[in-house]
């Protein structure tokens, strides 16, 4: 059950990550929140929010608590 729980919200938060109309706020399970908004992509196991080129943001699937999502 839990495998197929992860299966699905990686699916939906790829959904998500897709429309950079959006900004999607994650809470961590260490409570600390991260905002992201532009160009990010899921990768595996990893959340990661671009700067050009360059990695900014990288936050593992398995420490998101919670995603809260906001039109721009």
């Amino acid at each position: 059950m839990e495998k197929n729980h992860d299966e699905n919200f990686r699916k939906s938060l790829g959904k998500y990550l897709k429309h950079r109309n959006l900004e999607i706020v994650f809470t961590l399970k260490n409570g600390k929140r991260v905002a992201l908004n532009g160009k990010r992509r899921i990768i595996g196991d990893e959340v990661i929010q671009y700067f050009g080129e360059e990695k900014g943001i990288i936050i593992q699937v398995n420490e998101i608590q919670s995603a809260d999502v906001y039109a721009l």
